[in-house]
């Protein structure tokens, strides 16, 4: 159903049904009492009172419904400039954060034999990511918790468990196995990688909306 024709309905049902009232006053009044000049009159007053009391709940309701949309229009606009000071620093943490990413995987990937600083440097390099997506938004953020969880929980620990220790108590990595994790764990940042690229497009196009239409 058309949208003026819902608002309108109640108003024409409330004044049918005020129409309807004074035919039956007028056909009581006729009935009993026939018509004077003070039957005349006391029904202009009804009918004066009745009117002014439609017209008083009408301009009500538009007064409310302008207020409403004065509001609502104030919020969105409040909620757009709230979006265009912010959008600069979760533009900047999100390509942040896929360089660090980047830099991830190459020390994921590239360096070989890695030692026990090596791995905490991949450690404290995943938090540092995360802290940067916790600037931009939920939604990014659980992005990277696969990789926090991957880090710390597989690839960390599996690696560890590759390495031994040869007569004279040097580490000696099973590489075959090594790379096969190496390649998993890269793969998955890869993927994340292209995500988060994903995202910044998305953030650098909405701000790019929010600047000209605030304009």
């Amino acid at each position: 159903m058309n949208k003026k024709i819902i608002e309108i309905l109640p108003w024409f049902i409330l004044i049918s049904l005020v129409i309807l009232d004074i035919i039956m006053y007028i056909g009581i009044i006729k009935m009993f009492f026939g018509f004077g000049m003070d039957i005349i009159v006391g029904l202009f007053g009804l009918v004066g009172a009745i009117l002014t009391g439609v017209v008083t709940l009408i301009g009500v309701r538009m007064g409310m419904k302008s207020s409403s949309e004065n509001l609502k229009l104030s919020l969105e606009f409040q909620e757009k400039a709230d979006f265009i000071n912010s959008a600069p620093l979760k533009i900047r943490s999100v390509h942040s954060a896929i360089k660090k990413l980047n830099e991830l995987a190459n020390m994921v990937l590239v360096t070989k034999q890695k030692t026990d600083k090596d791995l905490i440097d991949i450690q404290t390099l995943v938090e540092e990511i995360l802290d940067e997506t916790s600037k931009v938004n939920g939604i990014v953020f659980s992005y990277i918790e696969p990789i926090d969880t991957e880090i710390n929980l597989v690839f960390v620990p599996e690696y560890k468990k590759l390495r031994t220790r040869d007569k004279e108590g040097f580490f000696k990595l099973d590489l075959e196995k090594a790379t096969e994790l190496e390649k998993e764990t890269y793969k998955t940042i890869e993927e994340t990688i292209e995500i988060l690229r994903t995202e910044k497009l998305k953030l650098q196009s909405d701000y790019r909306k929010a600047i000209y239409n605030i304009s």
